[in-house]
């Protein structure tokens, strides 16, 4: 859907109000780092206590993260708050009063989005999680899609974020009655007396996937805003505009890493060292095969792709959509091999690693962005991912004994039938 909405924003709104509106989507953005890194570790931990039959302890679990998260989260809601009112003379089509409204909006909207995290924890474990993946694509879908029609008759950003609201707020709603229907162990309170002391030993890994949402923060918001900062509102269409065919065209990579998470987490429970192996080859043959199929099209027909699609209003340089593609490439290496380090909660190293890289990327990026413009983001993004291929890589090896052999990712026949072997 945002493939669609591109063009059809950029010749409603402009390019201007629609770099306004990007940089506004930021604020949002910023608010989900309230979850602390909460929802992955009592994911995991929610299918290792379901596969031990531990049913009360999983919902006092998930009951306690819901407490500890209103916290955490105001606590970086507040922070936000200051800095949207102390930079708000920055926007140029909405009102000071407008911003403190969207602010509400997004807050709201923010917390809502933290709670389908948490609560997926309950599909996942019972093997419903193809539901949830559902549910949340249609959710986004359809958030992207209303404003999307109402940009036809109204040009009042206002409008379109609380229609964004409207959405992802029934949808919740919809989604909790779901699960109760699915989900017979499902006894969500949040009244225990123990919230805090239930959650206490897995504080130290929630914080290092906090270190994951910090760092890409950073590179998502931070990137956006600096670019806006520096270089204006249409620099941040051009910037957003590669960045959004990039990310459609990682589509089936996402595909990829979402079928096989909870799976890394069940064999890895069940003790199958070899099971694991095979299916984390499987999993890096696949994203392989799609990332070179889709980097190759985009290096040879992407800057004509976007200038269709964009109505020829903006015009890419093919350097920077190189060293963007360049970029996505090196990023799929060690994302989808993180995968199974995340979803087996190895990622003390890799997170601090991230969180580290991503420091130094910000500041690479705002320190060369006078010199190099646009160029810089995808070439300061590249030192980040080759220093994050070197963690991941030494990551695999120290805790699951897993060499980088090429040769034995190409045997995609001999993974496939191993697998199927096993569940027999």
């Amino acid at each position: 859907m945002q493939v669609l909405s591109v063009p059809i924003f950029i010749t409603y709104l402009g390019v201007d109000m629609y770099g306004e509106y990007i940089l506004l989507l930021t604020i949002p953005g910023f608010l989900v780092l309230g979850e602390v890194g909460f929802n992955a570790v009592v994911n995991n931990e929610i299918v290792f206590k379901i596969a031990n039959k531990n049913y009360n302890e999983a919902n006092r679990l998930i009951s306690s993260s819901v407490f500890i998260l209103f916290f955490s989260y105001n606590l970086v809601a507040l922070i936000v708050f200051f800095l949207t009112i102390y930079f708000q003379n920055n926007y140029n089509y909405v009102s000071h009063s407008s911003i403190i409204l969207l602010y509400f909006i997004f807050w709201l909207g923010g917390f809502i989005s933290i709670l389908f995290g948490i609560f997926q924890s309950y599909l996942r474990a019972q093997d419903f999680h193809h539901h949830n993946i559902l549910w949340v694509g249609i959710t986004r879908l359809l958030e992207l899609l209303i404003p999307l029609m109402l940009v036809f008759y109204t040009r009042d950003l206002l409008t379109l974020f609380i229609s964004s609201f409207i959405i992802k707020f029934f949808s919740f709603v919809s989604y909790i009655n779901f699960i109760k229907l699915k989900v017979s162990w499902f006894k969500f309170k949040i009244y225990y007396s123990n919230n805090f002391k239930i959650f206490k030993p897995y504080f130290n890994k929630s914080l290092l996937y906090f270190l994951f949402s910090f760092g890409q923060g950073l590179i998502i918001q931070g990137s956006t805003y600096i670019v806006g900062y520096k270089l204006g509102s249409k620099n941040v269409v051009i910037f957003n505009t590669v960045r959004t065919l990039i990310n459609f065209s990682k589509m089936l990579l996402n595909l990829i890493n979402n079928s096989f998470l909870s799976e890394f987490t069940k064999i890895y429970a069940n003790g199958n060292k070899n099971l694991l192996k095979q299916t984390f080859n499987l999993s890096l043959q696949l994203a392989l095969i799609s990332v070179l199929i889709s980097s190759t099209i985009l290096l040879f027909f992407g800057q004509e792709i976007i200038t269709i699609w964009t109505n020829y209003e903006i015009n890419v340089d093919i350097i920077f959509l190189s060293l963007m593609i360049v970029e996505a490439i090196l990023y799929s290496v060690w994302f989808i091999k993180s995968n199974l380090i995340v979803s087996c909660n190895f990622h003390k190293e890799i997170s601090i690693s991230f969180a580290l890289s991503s420091i130094l990327f910000f500041v690479l990026l705002f320190m060369s962005i006078d010199n190099f413009n646009l160029n810089s983001v995808p070439l300061s993004l590249s030192i980040l991912n080759i220093l994050m291929i070197y963690s991941v890589n030494k990551s695999l090896k120290f805790n699951f004994g897993f060499s980088n052999n090429l040769l034995k990712l190409l045997n995609f026949k001999k993974g496939i039938n191993f697998i199927k072997n096993s569940k027999k």
